[in-house]
C-alpha cells in the first residue's frame, strides 16, 4: 500500500514538472534570463539613443533641412525681387518700404565665393531663425544700406551656413543682393572675440560688435567653436561696401536674445512636452516588449521610438544658441 502511495505522489510530482514546462512560454523564459539590473542598463541606453537622436537629427539631417527652407526661402525672395523690378518699370515707382520687415521674412541673399556659400538671409537673429537661415539682427542696417548690418548664422548644426567663416582672409568679395539692388563688400578682417562673464554676455562688447559704425560694412558673427553649448566666443568677420549704399529703410530694435549667445526660450514648454512624450513612448515600448514576442515588439515600437526621438531632438535643438 505505501508503496503504491509513494507511485502516486511521484507520478503527481512528474506531472506537475510536466505541466510547468509546458505553462512555461518562451517569453517567459526570456524574462527569467533577463537579470534586475538589465532595466538600468536599458535606461542608460534610451538616454545615449535620446542623445545619439539629437546629435543625428541637428548634425545629420540638420543640413537636409535647412536645404528645404532654403529652398523654400528662396522661391519667396525671388518673388519680392521680381514685384520690385515691376514697381521700378511702372509710372508709380518703387514703393518705399515704411516699415521694418517681419521676423522670418527673407531680406536678401548672401553670396561668398571663397567658400561657395549660397545662403537667403531672413530677419531676425534668434535660434529659431536660424535654424533656417542666417539671420539678420534687427537694429542694425538693412543689407546694402548705410552702417553696421550684421548676420548671424550656425557654425555646425542645422547645416552651419557659417562654419567656413573663419577662413576668409582680406580682399575676398561678399555679394548681397536685396530688392534694392546688388551691393559688394571687402573682406576687411577676420578675428576672434570671446564674451567676458557669464549670461547675458558683456553690453560694452556686443556694442562693439552690433553697434552702429561710422562706414558701411557688412558683420558676419558665428560660433569659433564646435561645442553645441558655446555663447561666449565667437568668429567675427568684418567687410566695407564698394560703391554708394542704397537708401536706407526701417529697421526694427535688437533684443538680448537676438545676439547668436541664447537660445530660444520661448521652446521650453514644447520641450517638457517632448521629453514628457519620449518618457511615455519607452514606457510603452517596456510594456509591449514584457508582453509580446521580441519580434512583433519590434515591429510595433520602432516608428514611434524614431518619430519620438526627432520630435524631442529637434524641440531641444531650439535651446541651443542661435549661433552654434
Amino acid at each position: 500500500m505505501t508503496a503504491v502511495l509513494t507511485n502516486v505522489a511521484t507520478d503527481a510530482a512528474a506531472q506537475d514538472r510536466i505541466a510547468g514546462r509546458v505553462a512555461t512560454s518562451p517569453i517567459d523564459m526570456d524574462r527569467q534570463r533577463v537579470p534586475a539590473a538589465a532595466r538600468y542598463g536599458l535606461f542608460f541606453l534610451w538616454i545615449t539613443a535620446l542623445a545619439a537622436g539629437i546629435a543625428l537629427v541637428v548634425y545629420g539631417f540638420g543640413p537636409f533641412f535647412q536645404q528645404r527652407d532654403q529652398h523654400h526661402l528662396m522661391r519667396r525672395f525671388r518673388a519680392d525681387v521680381h514685384r520690385s523690378a515691376n514697381e521700378a518699370t511702372g509710372l508709380a515707382g518703387v514703393t518705399a518700404a515704411t516699415m521694418a520687415p517681419e521676423p522670418n521674412t527673407p531680406v536678401g541673399i548672401l553670396e561668398v565665393g571663397a567658400v561657395r556659400m549660397q545662403q537667403v538671409v531672413v530677419e531676425g537673429a534668434g535660434a529659431t531663425q536660424t535654424r533656417h537661415a542666417p539671420g539678420h539682427v534687427p537694429g542694425s542696417a538693412g543689407l546694402g544700406q548705410p552702417g553696421n548690418s550684421v548676420l548671424v548664422g550656425r557654425r555646425a548644426a542645422f547645416g552651419g551656413p557659417f562654419s567656413s567663416l573663419g577662413t576668409l582672409r582680406p580682399g575676398d568679395k561678399i555679394v548681397v543682393t536685396t530688392t534694392q539692388g546688388q551691393s559688394v563688400y571687402e573682406v576687411a578682417s577676420t578675428r576672434q572675440i570671446r564674451l567676458p562673464g557669464a549670461r547675458p554676455s558683456s553690453p560694452s562688447v556686443l556694442d562693439k560688435v552690433y553697434g552702429p559704425s561710422r562706414d558701411d560694412r557688412l558683420t558676419l558673427v558665428t560660433a569659433s567653436g564646435l561645442l553645441p553649448w558655446n555663447h561666449r566666443s565667437a568668429d567675427v568677420v568684418v567687410a566695407t561696401l564698394e560703391g554708394t549704399a542704397f537708401a536706407p529703410t526701417p529697421q526694427g530694435g535688437r533684443r538680448d536674445s537676438e545676439t547668436g549667445t541664447k537660445g530660444d526660450r520661448s521652446a521650453l514648454a514644447a520641450v517638457i512636452l517632448a521629453l514628457a512624450g519620449y518618457g511615455f513612448g519607452m514606457g510603452a515600448s517596456v510594456v509591449i516588449y514584457r508582453r509580446l514576442r521580441s519580434r512583433s515588439a519590434y515591429l510595433l515600437t520602432v516608428a514611434p521610438v524614431v518619430a519620438l526621438t526627432v520630435i524631442a531632438a529637434e524641440t531641444l535643438g531650439r535651446l541651443l544658441p542661435a549661433w552654434t
